[in-house]
C-alpha cells in the first residue's frame, strides 16, 4: 500500500529546562564548529547530544482521531548514540511517542533494557536491531534473541522472521559516513517495511529514491529519526491506527502506516551532525 504524501508538522516550543552531561574528551572538531560559528560558547558540543527537543509530538497537524506515534530507529550507547537507553525512553515519553523500537548496531541489551523500564508508563518498546548485513543494514523489530552480522541480506531478513520479527529496509538509499544502505540490489527480497523518511541531515535526495521505491518493495512505510542525540528523538515518526506496539505490528504487517517529518531544524542537523563527527574521531566508525 503506497504511503500518502504526510500532513504538516507544527513546532512548538517547549519551557523544560534539561540537565547536560558533558562528555569528557573535547574533539578537534568541536574547536573547529566553535571558531566557525563564534556565537556558539566553547561547551556547546559537548551538551549537543542532551539538548531538549523543541516540539510536541502531540502537535503533529492532521494525526486522524484514534491513531498514535511511533519513532521506529533509535540508537543509544549500546552503540553509537549519545544517549542511555532510559534517557531516551524518558525522552519518547515527553515528547508524546506512544511505541519506540532502539535499534542499536549488532546487539539488543540496551533495547531490552529501555523495554523493561517502559513497563508501567504511556510509551511501549519493540526491541529492535540495526544489523549489519553483508549487503548493509537492515532492521529487525520485535526481536528476542541478536541477528548475527555479515549473513547476505536475505539470510539476515530470514534470521529476523524465524524469531518472530519484522524486516525493515533502513535507509535503502544512503550510504555516507556510517549509514549503509543497502541498495537496489535488495529489491524484490522479503521486506516488511521500507524506512522512506529518514531524519539524517542529509537523507534527502535518499528518502526521495525510499519513496518512488516503496510500493515495490514492502506494503509499509515507515519513519525514523535515526536519532544518535536526544534532541532528534522523534524527528522523523511512523503514523498507524491504535497505540500500543501491537496496534504497530499490525498496521505493519497490513501496510496501514504513514510518515511525518517532525523536525527540519538547521540547529538540529548541526547538532546531530556534530555528534557524529566526534563520535568517529573519539570512538572510531559504527558498525
Amino acid at each position: 500500500m503506497a504511503a500518502n504524501r504526510p500532513p504538516a508538522a507544527i513546532a512548538t516550543p517547549r519551557a523544560a529546562a534539561v540537565m547536560c552531561h558533558p562528555v569528557q574528551r573535547r574533539s578537534v572538531f568541536a574547536k573547529l564548529i566553535t571558531l566557525n560559528y563564534p556565537s556558539l560558547r566553547s561547551g556547546w558540543l559537548c551538551n549537543a547530544g542532551n539538548a531538549s527537543n523543541a516540539y510536541d509530538l502531540s502537535m503533529v497537524a492532521g494525526l486522524p482521531s484514534g491513531h498514535s506515534v511511533a519513532d521506529l530507529h533509535l540508537h543509544t550507547t549500546y552503540s553509537d548514540g549519545r544517549a542511555a537507553p532510559v534517557d531516551v525512553l524518558s525522552k519518547a515519553i515527553e515528547s508524546g511517542l506512544s511505541v519506540i523500537a532502539i535499534t542499536d548496531h549488532d546487539r539488543i541489551d540496551g533495547a531490552v533494557l529501555a523495554a523493561a523500564a517502559a513497563l508501567g508508563t504511556d510509551c511501549e518498546v519493540v526491541v529492535g536491531e540495526e544489523i549489519s548485513s553483508a549487503g548493509g543494514h537492515v532492521a529487525g523489530l520485535f526481536l528476542k534473541s541478536v541477528v548475527p552480522p555479515g549473513l547476505s541480506v536475505a539470510a539476515t531478513i530470514a534470521a529476523i522472521h524465524e524469531q518472530g520479527g519484522l524486516a525493515v529496509a533502513v535507509h535503502p538509499f544512503y550510504r555516507l559516513g556510517g549509514a549503509r544502505g543497502v541498495g537496489p540490489a535488495a529489491a524484490g527480497l522479503a521486506w516488511d517495511a521500507i524506512e522512506v523518511e529518514n531524519a539524517s541531515p542529509v537523507a534527502l535526495l535518499a528518502n526521495r529514491r525510499a519513496r518512488a521505491a516503496q510500493a515495490s518493495w514492502a506494503r509499509a512505510a515507515t519513519g525514523g529519526s535515526d536519532a544518535h542525540i536526544l534532541a532528534a528523538v522523534g524527528a522523523a515518526v511512523t503514523t498507524f491506527p491504535g497505540r500500543s506496539a501491537a496496534d504497530l505490528r499490525h498496521a505493519l504487517e497490513t501496510g496501514n502506516t504513514n510518515w511525518v517529518r517532525v523536525n527540519r531544524s538547521p540547529a538540529l542537523a548541526i547538532r546531530a551532525l556534530a555528534w557524529s563527527v566526534q563520535r568517529r574521531i573519539t570512538m572510531g566508525p559504527a558498525a
